[in-house]
């Protein structure tokens, strides 16, 4: 019997993957299992080299760095979002 993919045709953005042991990067597999395209930000560029080897390991995984209290970083990560998976509503 196949699963259904719960999540199949939704968009995820997971805020604050810093490495492989973050809770947000346990939730970015989950719905990635589940079918989501998923988005991950990561907080300063420090991290990236970190962040960027799981983001590859999960097929169509997207990144982006985002410090929560830049308003320009939050648009930034929001215009990347519609301009990959493009904008509902």
């Amino acid at each position: 019997m196949v699963t259904p993919k719960l999540l199949a045709n939704k968009t995820a953005v997971i805020l604050g993957v810093a490495n492989k042991r973050s809770i947000a990067w346990a939730v970015a597999q989950k719905f990635t299992e589940a079918g989501a395209r998923v988005l991950i930000t990561y907080q300063v560029d420090r991290l990236l080299d970190k962040v960027l080897p799981l983001a590859e390991s999960v097929e169509g995984c997207l990144t982006c760095k985002c410090d929560l209290t830049s308003e320009e970083d939050i648009a930034t990560t929001f215009g990347k979002v519609e301009k990959e998976f493009g904008r509902r509503g």
